[in-house]
């Protein structure tokens, strides 16, 4: 019975990404292998099998879905082998910059396969798409108001943004860079809820094109390690004198 199908082991073999051209890009799918047994642990009936493959954000049904895909199977001495990401290619959504687990499901069935009632932790073998962005990654472009997930490292960005940073509890260690491209508007940058940056809830602004802040959390805050000085923080607009802008600088930033 397909309701009593369960994974005797999963051999997951996420084959390194082949090339497709001399120097070449990097493949947008995984090899995955694996094996079926019925109840007793025995092999199933070779034929054809519907098997639908998942990534979740968390180990359990419970969890957030990030990606599904349908495959016909081949299955022989309980063996099946096929190319993830051929059918539904992975997007932006999946970046592989954080944990993510693998469901299983075959036929009609509701029930994943699942190992001790939890999906398995992809290995590192998954982080490699990262390879496909700027040294490893993600980049992301914003042309209005938009809030940082955890998976994204550098944002271009136009129009009036105001741009709001995840948690630095959730990241520590992450740098975050944001360059504004536009000649005119003005991007804001705040911290998330009661973070703060260098110690202050106050925003910063980018006012000039090109103009670029690297950010790291502390997973307490977040610091600034570089910035354009021409970098405003809105506790700034209060001083009205060279002198003053200075001395805050200095002690806000310094």
């Amino acid at each position: 019975m397909l309701n009593k199908i369960n994974i005797l082991k999963f051999s997951i073999l996420f084959l390194l990404w082949s090339c497709q051209l001399s120097f070449a890009d990097i493949a947008t799918f995984v090899s995955f292998q694996g094996m079926l047994t019925d109840s007793n642990n025995v092999a199933v009936e070779e034929g054809t099998y519907t098997m639908t493959f998942s990534l979740w954000d968390g180990e359990g049904p419970d969890s957030n879905i990030l990606w599904e895909e349908l495959h016909i199977v081949d299955v022989s001495r309980g063996l099946y082998s096929v190319l993830l990401g051929t059918i539904n290619p992975f997007d932006d959504q999946v970046s592989f910059s954080s944990q993510y687990y693998f469901g299983v499901k075959v036929g009609d069935s509701e029930d994943y396969l699942t190992q001790n009632g939890r999906f398995i932790p992809l290995t590192s073998a998954w982080s490699s798409f990262r390879a496909k962005t700027c040294s490893g990654k993600l980049i992301r472009s914003v042309d209005q108001d938009y809030t940082i997930t955890t998976n994204e490292d550098i944002l271009f960005i136009q129009n009036d943004s105001k741009i709001t940073l995840p948690a630095a509890s959730s990241l520590k260690g992450r740098i975050v860079t944001l360059k504004k491209m536009d000649i005119n508007n003005v991007i804001t940058i705040k911290p998330f809820q009661t973070d703060t940056i260098n110690g202050s809830p106050s925003e910063i602004t980018l006012t000039q094109q090109f103009d670029e802040i690297e950010l790291v959390s502390t997973g307490e805050q977040w610091l600034i390690i570089g910035f354009p000085s021409t970098a405003i923080r809105e506790l700034d607009l209060l001083i009205s004198t060279k002198s003053n802008i200075a001395d805050i600088y200095t002690r806000t930033y310094i």
